[in-house]
């Protein structure tokens, strides 16, 4: 075969090659895609339905935070609507909240729970809490507990722990039995 055959081969095989390839272009964007196909179940059906309650701060529930105030010899308080934060359990925070305005208690003391069992409550504190106090800021701790507790359901009298043992004082109150909440209306 002569160059001049091989030369008008080769042309005429990249003219077939062209024009297929331009056929095979035009058919796939005029043709719609086949869908994928459908298996009995999808993942997502598999999932179990899962409810998430979010609740704004005003819905959950609020508790009473106070401060101390002497008014004479008085202890007064001072009180406040606050939300805990979600997941903290409300009593234990709201206690340690009182803690936090008390400049004799040591900021590393807080509440380690807080339990009810037949309307007494058990609020156990860290070891912290047993630095020494007076007989006005053991008052002024105490009863402020005592405060803060009566806000709560079904709570009638406190029993005070550190780190799990009854503890017999803070400084002069006897401690060793459970002692009535004190009803924020009656400060």
């Amino acid at each position: 075969m002569g160059t001049k055959n091989r030369n008008a081969l080769a042309l005429g095989i990249i003219a077939i090659g062209t024009v297929s390839l331009a056929g095979l272009g035009i058919y796939a964007s005029n043709s719609k895609a086949n869908p994928a196909p459908k298996t009995e179940q999808t993942a997502s059906q598999n999932k179990p339905d899962i409810k998430v309650d979010v609740q704004s701060d005003d819905e959950r529930d609020q508790t009473t935070t106070i401060t101390p105030e002497f008014v004479g010899d008085d202890l007064k308080f001072n009180k406040e609507k606050k939300t805990p934060p979600a997941g903290v359990e409300p009593m234990a925070w709201t206690v340690d909240q009182y803690l936090r305005t008390l400049n004799a208690v040591p900021k590393e003391a807080h509440v380690l729970s807080c339990t009810v069992d037949n309307s007494i409550a058990t609020v156990d504190f860290s070891k912290e809490i047993e630095a020494g106090y007076g007989s006005t800021d053991e008052q002024t701790l105490v009863n402020g507990v005592l405060t803060v507790m009566s806000q709560f359901n079904g709570v009638q009298a406190v029993k005070f722990t550190v780190e799990g043992k009854a503890i017999e004082t803070f400084g002069n109150i006897d401690l060793t039995e459970p002692q009535r909440v004190l009803k924020m209306s009656d400060n």
